[in-house]
């Protein structure tokens, strides 16, 4: 089957969009490994990119293949910068709560 087969198929048919999956996870993986540098947290990113572009292949319009893999990496990036800003407010949250943190020094 090819990809745009596969897009047009993918919501109704689960092989259909393992087979984009498996075509397209190597470099979708290369490309958050690089930027993030931890393999657990890089693979729940694909998860979250893989789980939105499903939601959104029906609104997808199937031009060509480098068109497909501009829209898969745009969701890539999409989903990269949301990861960021949660670690920004987590780092945010543990500081305030370190701030909160009274140290009682015997005397």
């Amino acid at each position: 089957m090819n990809l745009e087969k596969s897009i047009e198929l993918a919501h109704e048919d689960n092989t259909a969009f393992k087979e984009i999956y498996d075509l397209s996870i190597n470099r979708v993986y290369s490309y958050i490994l690089f930027r993030i540098k931890d393999k657990g947290e890089a693979l729940d990113v694909c998860q979250n990119i893989y789980f939105s572009l499903w939601k959104s292949l029906p609104r997808f319009k199937y031009i060509s293949e480098n068109h497909f893999y501009a829209f898969l990496f745009k969701v890539a990036r999409r989903q990269l910068i949301k990861t960021r800003e949660k670690s920004i407010d987590k780092g945010k949250e543990l500081a305030e709560i370190a701030e909160n943190i009274v140290v009682k020094v015997p005397m």
